[in-house]
């Protein structure tokens, strides 16, 4: 009975130091990341992007690059976003920001309804959100939540909180 008991603690200190390892690799200094984010029925594809410093401490130049969207009515052949600043700290191998609503840049963009029937949004800069960890110098992955402005409003659509990877090309 005392090997069975022991043997259960020592699966659970596995465990429990697995889960705790995950995530925390330093990226690369300097690294370009580039990847996909798994869309779902929200959109066709969706790309990730961004860089570490040179001192490897913050994320720089996040892009995300959606195509063939639909949220609600609206349609968007390709929304893009860039957000080269604040720079997003990286702690522990891990990080997190809000992130601003994507389609500043937008191609084939087709409300189909009015904009009323989308709802008001505080800050079109911060309504989204990237969550992030490394699993080595070269490789992360995470949750993104992505919005879509509604153009020349204050109103944006969700569009939903997806998986993304990303690794050094």
């Amino acid at each position: 009975m005392k090997n069975k008991w022991l043997f259960l603690i020592n699966v659970v200190v596995i465990i429990l130091l697995a889960s705790a390892c995950g995530g925390t690799a330093k990226p690369e200094p300097g690294a370009q990341f580039s990847g996909t984010i798994d869309m779902g029925t929200s959109a066709k594809s969706g790309t990730i992007r961004f860089s570490i410093s040179s001192g490897g401490e913050s994320l720089e130049n996040l892009e995300i690059v959606v195509n063939d969207l639909t949220c609600k009515k609206m349609t968007v052949g390709k929304a893009r976003d860039s957000q080269a600043g604040p720079n997003i700290p990286v702690a522990n191998g891990r990080f997190n920001s809000p992130i601003p609503a994507i389609g500043r840049i937008s191609e084939n963009y087709n409300l189909g309804t009015s904009p009323d029937d989308f709802p008001v949004i505080d800050s079109l800069d911060t309504v989204g959100k990237i969550d992030g960890a490394f699993a080595s110098p070269t490789q992360a992955s995470g949750k993104i939540t992505i919005f879509m402005w509604v153009i020349m409003t204050d109103r944006a659509c969700e569009l939903g909180t997806f998986d993304w990877v990303a690794e050094v090309k």
